[in-house]
């Protein structure tokens, strides 16, 4: 009973670990829009609000509700002109981490599980000393 739910609880704890790896790289095909259809949504004042991301990367929401995104050309910063001469929210963030940056502190926290996972089946083998 206990070994199963030892597994159970490392399957968990794995599970914790990788879920938000997969939500943040995950993105909906049919929310891409080209460049060029972002840049006239803009320009007729369409356009929400935007989150810059790094030098390439904008996501918004455009005022009917829609989300979407797209990608521009890196350095490019003429299309921030138009968004806030149509009044949209303009956030900008800083350029992601790249991916083996998140990965590692996640393998070496389920290394430590795995570890710890051992160690206490050894205790189990070795049963309490009299």
């Amino acid at each position: 009973m206990r070994k199963g739910l030892l597994a159970l609880l490392m399957l968990a704890a794995v599970l914790y670990l990788l879920l938000p790896l997969y939500q943040r790289n995950r993105v909906l095909p049919s929310t891409i829009i080209p460049y060029s259809t972002f840049v006239a949504e803009a320009r007729q004042g369409r356009v929400a609000r935007v989150v810059i991301r790094g030098d390439s990367i904008v996501e918004g929401t455009f005022k009917s509700g829609k989300a979407f995104r797209t990608y521009v050309v890196p350095g490019d910063t003429s299309f921030v002109q138009v968004l806030l001469a149509h009044g949209a929210a303009v956030t900008v963030e800083p350029r992601s981490q790249p991916f083996w940056t998140t990965l590692l502190p996640t393998l070496l926290s389920l290394l430590v599980l795995v570890v710890l996972w051992l160690l206490v089946g050894r205790q189990r083998r070795i049963g309490p000393r009299s």
